[in-house]
């Protein structure tokens, strides 16, 4: 079985987004998330909101049994609390009957 892996986006805890895109590297998926994570700072400090508490955890995929190395980046962007994370589904070769 082949894993697949993407981010996904927690707002406040009110559950996750995504995933928008799958990647065949772990590290493809982190770079996305990075990429993901500088555009919301980006448009929140345009619209004067405060931008704090950002921090990098070093991590596993969520739903990674193997020791794979990932990120998960947390950051408060104005009253908001935002958690990012990589994620990995196992993709099966049985064909959908």
């Amino acid at each position: 079985m082949k894993e697949i892996y993407c981010f996904q986006v927690e707002v406040n805890d009110k559950g996750w987004q995504g995933p928008y895109r799958f990647f065949e590297k772990v590290e493809d998926a982190v770079k996305s998330m990075r990429m993901a994570v500088a555009r919301r700072i980006k448009f929140a400090r345009a619209e004067r909101r405060k931008v704090h508490h950002l921090k990098v955890w070093d991590d596993r995929p969520t739903g990674h049994l193997g020791e794979l190395r990932s990120q998960t980046i947390t950051v408060w962007l104005g009253k908001d609390f935002h958690e990012f994370r990589v994620f990995a589904y196992q993709l099966h070769d049985a064909p959908c009957v």
